[in-house]
């Protein structure tokens, strides 16, 4: 009889051991870390290190754990998504990567290392991406890239964009620079209070510049000055600005760290209590086509419309409706 237990336990063990199952990854509280959305998708990096991206007109979810996605390391950056729907990302010692025909692929530039750091992106009206590196700027035409430096100081270019008539201007350091076809021109936040850093740029309709200061506020380009929005003078909650953003509504909006609030020309306001959020940071919101804003949070992403709010919860592939009334 002993024996006949020995044995069952010794059969037991073994078929344990056949059939042991691989480790799996089971989906908790999700931080967002960065997020882009365009052309009807979302894509965002967790801290944790999946990979997330969003239906944003079927509100369906695809996750992945950064083993599965085919990325080379752990640690990456979602930068934007292009006119063709391909995201773009930029993985830490490995350079800058685009998903196409079902995968991803290396697209760093020749004259740029791979363990550069890339912050700013952009799409042009032509389709063309541009990125930011450490003192560099590169077009992508779908074909080849073309590199800026001569001008461009040795900082890491942190925001970029072209107006309308096609000037380049790029956020480097505590400076936003203006690259006209022929010369560049400078703009420096330096004051007797020390320097803020330029950390993103936008556009609105009638052609003035905005820029988040991060450690002054926001600042707004007209007329051929400078006009700069703080909490000493505006009701700007706070200094540390991560974001900027207009809507095609002209209404702008702010990421300010641990406030999200909104310019409407007139008056700014804050939604950080309205929305329950917590600490934002960098690269946390975006708008889509539709001027929805989509919100990075702790356990996932935020849809904003005119009259709801609608929690994508990672790993749901419903989330949950929360109605409230026009908070917009």
């Amino acid at each position: 009889m002993r024996g006949s237990v020995l044995l069952l336990a010794l059969l037991l063990s073994l078929t344990a051991q056949a059939q042991r199952p691989e480790w799996k990854h089971f989906v908790g509280r999700q931080t967002i870390a960065t997020l882009a959305v365009g052309q009807g998708k979302l894509l965002a990096s967790t801290v944790e290190g999946f990979l997330l991206q969003i239906d944003t007109e079927a509100r369906t979810q695809t996750l992945q754990y950064i083993s599965d996605t085919g990325l080379p390391a752990n640690y990456f950056r979602v930068l934007g998504i292009d006119r063709s729907g391909r995201p773009w990302v930029w993985v830490r010692g490995y350079g800058l990567f685009v998903y196409e025909d079902g995968q991803w692929e290396n697209r760093t530039p020749d004259q740029i290392p791979e363990d550069d750091t890339f912050d700013a992106f952009f799409v042009d009206s032509e389709g063309h991406v541009w990125i930011g590196g450490w003192g560099s700027v590169a077009r992508y035409d779908g074909d080849s890239w073309k590199i800026y430096r001569s001008g461009i100081p040795q900082f890491s270019v942190r925001a970029l964009i072209r107006d309308t008539p096609g000037h380049l201007w790029i956020g480097v350091g505590s400076l936003v620079a203006l690259f006209d076809g022929a010369r560049w021109r400078y703009f420096d936040f330096t004051d007797s209070l020390g320097g803020g850093i330029v950390s993103s740029l936008a556009i609105d309709q009638t052609g003035h510049i905005w820029a988040a200061i991060n450690g002054k506020g926001v600042a707004v380009f007209r007329d051929s000055s400078w006009t700069v929005y703080t909490p000493e003078n505006s009701d700007l909650p706070n200094r540390w600005v991560h974001q900027v953003l207009v809507d095609s509504r002209g209404r702008v909006w702010v990421n300010a760290e641990k406030e999200l609030v909104m310019f409407d020309g007139f008056a700014w306001h804050r939604y950080t209590e309205t929305l329950n959020l917590e600490r934002l940071g960098k690269n946390m919101i975006a708008l889509d086509e539709n001027d929805r804003l989509w919100i990075g949070t702790h356990y996932g992403v935020l849809e904003v419309g005119d009259t709801y709010h609608h929690m994508h919860y990672v790993g749901d592939s419903t989330g949950r409706d929360v109605i409230f009334g026009a908070c917009r």
